[in-house]
């Protein structure tokens, strides 16, 4: 008899993350997500189908920060994606996260177009820093010195003889770039430090 109730008592503890194999699928269990490093999340569930055809999961943060020196033109807008993970999986790597930022993640079980309720989380990603450096030339690519070149409103340097400049520990983010002289024009451009190359060289009059 105590071995019919403890196996009666495991059943049931159990049953709430048994799988379903009824017509529409089970809501994810469980979702969590794990920051790997400053542009990488991984997130983990309890699969409760076995008909599943896919999950999808949604991520989103805003993409840019709130800054009210922005050049006119420049806004901050919602960066979101979509991933399709095939069915009977329990673990996604998002390895295009946004370093510093704060990520909302949902997730659905899908069978063919019917999907459950979206279950979503937070997660806090820590700030990765770069070295930004580059070269300023005139059109004839002659080294230009004395050039400023600003990386949104906080990073502020100048070009040295040979036309060389450099910065050190700018946080993982979407910025406006410009070298500004008097008496040449420069291309005005955005950096984005999760994908972009940390060189960045201006020509003048291009």
């Amino acid at each position: 008899m105590k071995q019919c109730l403890l196996l009666v008592s495991f059943l049931m503890s159990s049953a709430s993350f048994a799988k379903t194999t009824t017509a529409n699928p089970g809501t994810p269990e469980l979702f969590q997500a794990m920051a790997v490093n400053s542009n990488r999340v991984k997130l983990s569930w309890i699969d409760t189908s076995s008909n599943e055809t896919h999950f999808k999961i949604t991520s989103e943060t805003t993409s840019c920060y709130d800054d009210p020196d922005l050049p006119s033109g420049t806004t901050c807008s919602l960066f979101s994606k979509r991933f399709t993970v095939p069915a009977d999986s329990t673990t996604y790597i998002d390895t295009e996260a946004l370093a510093g930022m704060r990520m909302k993640y949902q997730i659905s079980a899908c069978k063919g177009n019917e999907c459950t309720p979206w279950n979503h989380l937070f997660v806090e990603l820590p700030v990765g820093h770069h070295k930004v450096s580059g070269k300023v030339v005139d059109s004839d690519f002659n080294p230009l010195d004395g050039v400023v070149v600003q990386i949104g409103s906080l990073y502020k340097t100048t070009t040295d003889a040979n036309g060389f400049y450099s910065f050190t520990d700018i946080p993982t983010q979407m910025y406006w770039v410009r070298a500004s002289k008097t008496f040449y024009s420069f291309e005005y451009r955005n950096l984005d430090l999760r994908k972009d190359a940390v060189r960045q060289h201006f020509q003048s009059g291009i």
